[in-house]
């Protein structure tokens, strides 16, 4: 096996950490997270009549009440993670750096200083990111262990990244399952599901499901913000351009619709980047479940198809997600007393990474 992500330096050092697992989650700089409850609701039963393989019956039922992100991880919250570690060591950008993102280098020309800030459109800060599933197990492991300035913060907690290694075949070795004791970790296939589109009293008749991720059964309207619209998807490339500074469809601002929203208070589930889930293995019954609902609001004028948004086909994308495009939304249990867990951290050392350098 070879290592393809970080070279880490194991010290053995252990971290008891009794009172951390659950019992103090402190939550994530300006995240907000809401509680969705009705624990042992139906899974999803709406009839599927495109034709498609109905992979996702019965899925999306949740037997315990969990807390979730209603947005996904934007530019502002990544920032502070990342000018935390760059300012420590501009190795660090190698690791961290986004794939795309609302910020640049403060200094573009300095090897040694690669602290970024804000671009300069005014909603700089609600561009979602784009990351690799490696990346965004580091910031939960950040987010477990305290969001300390300490690198071995990043290694360890929630996902081993000690296991980011590669086979001479191509296949990879990654840690997929939370480590027990986790407080914060990506969301499942069946509790995005269940945040996004299942709604516990649905048109006041008791349980139900939506089609959209806007507690509708019809298709969002496309059109501006606060004009009446949905939904960017359809909306013309100049008059988006205009009304948004000029930004491209693939940097398009989280929470932009703040009146679209799912049951249960989730933005941009018909929107936003795609997002990583963590039913990793689960492909065989899903065949590919990483991409985001709605790529064609991002990248196409075209209006709005049931292909973008239904709950049921719009889970697509590769089985493991190696590249840095995706976004994520965060998950945290409902704290219980009494609960402990150890951790073992080892040093982080900036390794031998995919990711340019930007200029």
């Amino acid at each position: 096996m070879r290592p393809v992500y970080v070279r880490a330096m194991r010290t053995g050092h252990i971290i008891t950490a009794a009172a951390v697992a659950f019992s103090a989650a402190a939550q994530p700089t300006s995240m907000e997270f809401v509680t969705i409850g009705d624990p042992g609701n139906i899974g999803y039963n709406n009839i599927n009549d495109f034709g498609f393989p109905t992979a996702f019956e019965g899925r999306g039922s949740v037997d315990y009440r969990y807390r979730i992100t209603t947005q996904e991880v934007s530019t502002r919250e990544w920032l502070e993670f990342f000018n935390l570690f760059v300012a420590q060591d501009p190795a660090f950008e190698r690791i961290l750096d986004p794939n795309r993102w609302g910020a640049d280098p403060i200094f573009p020309g300095s090897t040694t200083n690669r602290v970024h800030e804000l671009q300069s459109f005014s909603f700089a800060a609600d561009i979602p990111i784009a990351v690799s599933f490696r990346q965004a197990t580091m910031y939960l492991n950040w987010l477990h262990n305290g969001q300390t300035s300490d690198p071995a913060s990043l290694e360890s907690g929630v996902y081993d990244v000690s296991t980011f290694t590669e086979n001479p075949d191509g296949t990879r070795n990654d840690q997929i399952e939370p480590s027990p004791g986790a407080r914060f970790r990506l969301p499942t296939v069946d509790e995005f599901l269940k945040a996004g589109f299942y709604d516990p009293d649905k048109n006041g008749e008791g349980p139900g499901w939506w089609e959209y991720g806007h507690s509708s059964d019809e298709l969002p309207v496309p059109g501006l913000p606060g004009e009446g619209g949905e939904t960017i998807s359809g909306v013309p490339e100049s008059v988006r351009e205009a009304a948004f500074e000029g930004i491209s469809a693939t940097e398009f601002p989280l929470n932009q619709y703040p009146d679209v929203t799912s049951p249960w208070g989730l933005l941009d589930i018909n929107g936003g980047n795609r997002e990583v889930l963590a039913d990793l293995s689960d492909v065989a019954a899903f065949a590919d479940l990483r991409w985001r609902f709605f790529w064609q609001a991002r990248n196409s004028n075209a209006p709005p198809s049931d292909s973008d948004y239904r709950a049921d086909l719009g889970l697509q994308g590769s089985a493991m997600p190696a590249s840095g495009l995706y976004s994520f939304r965060i998950v945290t249990a409902i704290p219980s007393p009494g609960v402990g867990s150890v951790l073992a951290f080892g040093a982080l050392t900036p390794g031998l990474l995919w990711r340019r350098r930007r200029a």
